[in-house]
């Protein structure tokens, strides 16, 4: 009988926003949206606080249609 062979797992590397946005503020986003749900399509009040945010970000530019 064969033995069962170890494969290494390989690592899953961090994404680049982590060491600039502390988790604590994903989770306090995810949890706003989560809270203060919108119908699909109708997600006006949703899309503007994502917007808000990432302006606060500094140096984006976002652009919505119109």
């Amino acid at each position: 009988m064969r033995e069962a062979k170890e494969e290494a797992v390989p690592a899953i590397a961090e994404p680049a926003w982590v060491q600039y946005i502390p988790f604590n503020k994903v989770l306090e986003w995810r949890r706003h949206i989560h809270r203060n749900p919108e119908l699909s399509f109708q997600e006006f009040k949703t899309s503007q606080y994502i917007s808000d945010i990432i302006k606060g970000f500094g140096n984006i530019e976002i652009r919505r249609p119109t």
